[in-house]
């Protein structure tokens, strides 16, 4: 019916099914069955089926064209704003502390499913969550999400996956076997700092010098940003940011504190 969006790797039509529902279908641009970003589309269209969670945007099925023979996956279509547009649009790019705990909460929850079933979503950030018309919260983009069990390796070894100011540091001193699901919580923890004072945790000129700070520099207190937010907001989040996993709540313990 539509185009709702295109990216370097494909486009989202706006489309309905056979039952009259609107649907949001991705379909990939390249076909070379070979390539990487071919076998990440089929695990994506995999994954998604598996992951039914009223905070995720799942899939309602997947197939390939008859005529181009191009692989699709058909999403749920969700109205609304992803929480870049709605922060870039706030007074100093930042929420309120009631309003970013429920989208932590939302998102707590959303990661307790998926790493159930043992997948780590691994990219984490605010144009990857959108925020519905009702006032809910759906975690999206499961394009690089990796399973714990997986054996067959869809990146270098040398290549950056996810996005540089919400990648752990333990992934960046170590090789891609250093994901786990405690990677989610530290992205969780960057994404709650961003907004609470509408900016990134680490704020750099180059992304090497921000690749760095995730490594070798403890973020600045929340407090030093913003003095009226609640010391329990800000221990929560700098525990997540912790350099040493171990440290860091599970999404059940997250969701326990929240």
């Amino acid at each position: 019916l539509d185009t709702l969006g295109e990216g370097s790797h494909g486009v989202v039509y706006l489309a309905e099914d056979p039952n009259g529902t609107e649907v949001a279908v991705k379909v990939l641009s390249s076909m070379d069955a070979d390539s990487a970003d071919y076998r990440r589309f089929e695990r994506e269209g995999d994954l998604l089926l598996q992951l039914r969670h009223p905070n995720i945007v799942g899939a309602v099925g997947r197939g390939r064209d008859p005529n181009s023979g191009m692989p699709y996956i058909a999403l749920e279509l969700v109205r609304g704003h992803d929480l870049d547009d709605v922060l870039m649009a706030r007074p100093n790019h930042c929420l309120r502390p009631e309003e970013a705990l429920f989208i932590i909460e939302r998102c707590g929850r959303a990661l307790a499913t998926a790493h159930g079933l043992g997948v780590i979503h691994r990219d984490l950030k605010p144009a990857n969550i959108l925020l519905t018309g009702d006032g809910e919260v759906r975690l999206t983009d499961f394009g690089i999400a990796l399973t714990e069990d997986v054996s067959e390796r869809l990146t270098r070894r040398d290549e950056i996956v996810g996005t540089p100011h919400y990648v752990p540091p333990e992934v960046l001193k170590g090789e891609n076997a250093s994901w786990t699901a405690q990677a989610d919580l530290y992205a969780l923890g960057c994404l709650a700092y961003r907004m609470l004072c509408g900016r990134p945790v680490f704020d750099r000129g180059t992304l090497m010098e921000v690749l760095e700070a995730h490594v070798n520099e403890e973020p600045e207190p929340l407090k030093s940003h913003d003095p009226t937010l609640p010391d329990e907001v800000c221990e929560l989040v700098h525990r997540l940011l912790s350099k040493d996993p171990s440290v860091s709540p599970t999404p059940e313990a997250l969701l326990a504190e929240l």
